[in-house]
């Protein structure tokens, strides 16, 4: 989303984005919804935050850490999405990622 200058004594451009705000937030709940209800949706974000290193420790000692921690803060953005949207979707992806380790 691109986001325009605003000037903050101006009553009605900031009426405009919080109501701007207001409705991106509501669209982003519900493509996270839209994602979160099925199998295969599930699993994507599973691993994607998987694979940004969701739980593993960013630092390295060396100029990795840098891109580990945008990692870490992807995956923490993607994860905060999902227990916004449907709390009980990210424990279920838990005990599906769960099942698959298990099988």
């Amino acid at each position: 989303m691109k986001t325009k200058a605003m000037n903050a004594g101006d009553e009605k451009q900031v009426k405009r984005a919080r109501r701007d705000e207001a409705f991106f937030d509501k669209q982003k709940n519900e493509d996270y919804k839209a994602v979160l209800s099925t199998r295969s949706g599930r699993r994507l974000l599973w691993t994607l935050m998987g694979d940004m290193g969701a739980e593993k420790q960013p630092f390295t000692g060396n100029n990795t850490t840098f891109f580990n921690c945008g990692e870490l803060n992807a995956a923490k953005r993607i994860k905060t999405g999902i227990v916004e949207a449907d709390q009980e979707a990210f424990f279920q992806m838990m005990r599906e990622a769960k099942e698959e380790e298990d099988f």
